[in-house]
Order: structure tokens, then C-alpha cells, then sequence
């Protein structure tokens, strides 16, 4: 295998490693009866609750702030194309979330959101954020929020998603002179035998807004948006003199 940045994986000569292959590997000793076998089982403990739902918690802080995280989950099939819209959905709510929390509101310092798809598990579609904020504005940034998770499935425009497209081609084109990408497709193709690497330049230009938006009518018709709110404690009261 090649060095990290110097040719693709699997740039060997296979008559050279077979034998290497057969004498280091081949000999080892093993047992079918007691090899690790793939897990299909999965316990719900691990995994996010299903449902919306909003928890607030409370404790004593130095600096007051809330501390906030919302997350929706679903089931959506794995592919290529639905694993590049769960991202795309991350970014395209990032710059919302950038220039109304953070610039217009003023409520954040920092803000940002990911999108991701899993080839395993149940809920295995997520778009979330995670963000600290002024506890004052709490409820103006909440509402804001769970708006554009509604909005984005029938309000994405153009010029949010050929900036995020043009990104992306940029980083696959470039993924594919590096080890690293080329190993994580080969190890997640054993896993389901779904090909993300291959294509993915085609693909990712083909997605076009109504799929951005149906891949959101279809996470937020699932019903699984939770909010979980960490809030400063109030001040003790000083004792009377």
C-alpha cells in the first residue's frame, strides 16, 4: 500500500503479493466457530429516543450561558446520492444559521450544523447543531431554528446549493489522490457493499434543489426532533445583614 499521499491504495503488484499474502497472512491461525461475527442486533440504549421532545437542565455556571443542542433523526436509506444530501442539508442550514443567529440576532458567537448518514444502525439519518449562546435570546433562537428545519423543504434556493455542490466536487477531486478516502470506501463497501467513492463527482451534479427538499420532507415527517437545553442555575439570593 502506498504512502499517504503518493498513489492509491492498492498500487501493488499482485503477483509480488500474493505469496507475501499467503506466508504472513494465509498461515495465521483462526476458528471459524469463535471469528467475530458483523453485528445486526442493536440496542436501543445507544440510540437516540424516537419522538420530539424539549429537556431543560439547569446548573451553576460561572459564565452564564445556555448551552444547546438539537437534533432530528430518521430512517432513510443509505446510498450515495442520500448520504451527499444529509450533507449538503448540514451546510445549506450552517449559512442560515451563520447569518441570522450569528450576524442578524447576535446571539452566538459561533454556529454551525452537520449533516450525516449512516451505513449502519437504526436512525441512521441525523442533522443537528450544538452551540452556546446568550440565555437571554434562548426562545428567539429556538423558534428560529425549528423554522428552517420546516422551511427547508420547500425553500432552497439555488445559490445556496451551487456554492455547497462546487465544495464538495472540490473535495473528491481531491480525495481521490489520497490513501485515506480510497480505504474508507473500500472498509464501508464491505460493510453493505454500497459504492460512495465511485461516481460521487456524476452524483453529487445531478442533485438538484427538489431533492434537497424532499430529502428534508421526508427527515421532518418522521417526527423525531428533540431539543436538549443546558441553562445557567439562577443566583443565590445573598443573605439579609
Amino acid at each position: 500500500i502506498a504512502d499517504e499521499n503518493k498513489g492509491p491504495v492498492g498500487n501493488v503488484d499482485e503477483n509480488a503479493l500474493k505469496p507475501l499474502v499467503e506466508q504472513y497472512i494465509a498461515s495465521l491461525p483462526g476458528n471459524p466457530a469463535t471469528a467475530a461475527k458483523a453485528v445486526t442486533d442493536y440496542d436501543p440504549a445507544y440510540y437516540v429516543t424516537p419522538g420530539s421532545e424539549t429537556v431543560t437542565e439547569t446548573m451553576a455556571m460561572s459564565t452564564p450561558q445556555s448551552l444547546v443542542c438539537i437534533m432530528e433523526s430518521g430512517n432513510v436509506p443509505f446510498s450515495l446520492k442520500n448520504r451527499q444530501l444529509a450533507r449538503i442539508a448540514g451546510q445549506i442550514l450552517t449559512k442560515r444559521l451563520l447569518e441570522t443567529v450569528r450576524e442578524d440576532m447576535g446571539a452566538v458567537y459561533s454556529i454551525s450544523a452537520q449533516g450525516y448518514l449512516s451505513r449502519v444502525a437504526p436512525a441512521n439519518a441525523n442533522l443537528q447543531t450544538i452551540f452556546p449562546m446568550k440565555p437571554e435570546m434562548k426562545q428567539q433562537v429556538l423558534d428560529f431554528i425549528a423554522k428552517e428545519f420546516k422551511n427547508m423543504e420547500s425553500d432552497v434556493k439555488e445559490e445556496e446549493l451551487a456554492p455547497v455542490k462546487e465544495y464538495m466536487v472540490k473535495n473528491y477531486t481531491e480525495a481521490k489522490e489520497l490513501n485515506s478516502p480510497w480505504q474508507s470506501a473500500i472498509l464501508g463497501w464491505l460493510v453493505d457493499g454500497v459504492d460512495t467513492f465511485n461516481g460521487d463527482i456524476e452524483s453529487i451534479n445531478a442533485i438538484t434543489v427538489k431533492d434537497v427538499q424532499d430529502y428534508m420532507r421526508n427527515l421532518n415527517a418522521q417526527g423525531n426532533y428533540r431539543t436538549v437545553i443546558l441553562d445557567p442555575a439562577p443566583a443565590e439570593a445573598e443573605p439579609a445583614k
